[in-house]
């Protein structure tokens, strides 16, 4: 079933800035955990399109996968980091 990629977040009328912005307010572990199921995203993502015969597109949606995955480990790292220090 092909799904197309929306312009907006449904239910979520605010500008994607603002949207950064919460995201970075959130403690370091659940940021951690967003990006992990982001990466996974991206990654069944290229593996669709990789199955669409679309290798190219493939390829770049594996390196964006690849970069949240290694953003997800050193907000990891950030969060053992501040963990001790969490009241």
């Amino acid at each position: 079933m092909f799904v197309w990629h929306q312009s907006e977040i449904k239910d979520y009328p605010r500008p994607l800035g603002k949207l950064a912005r919460e995201l970075a307010d959130l403690k370091y572990d659940v940021l951690a955990e967003f990006l992990r199921e982001f990466s996974l995203c991206m990654e069944e993502d290229s593996q669709a399109d990789l199955r669409r015969k679309r290798p190219k597109l493939a390829k770049e949606l594996r390196e964006t996968s690849k970069a949240l995955s290694e953003a997800h480990e050193a907000v990891e790292r950030a969060w053992r980091i501040c963990e001790p220090h969490m009241t």
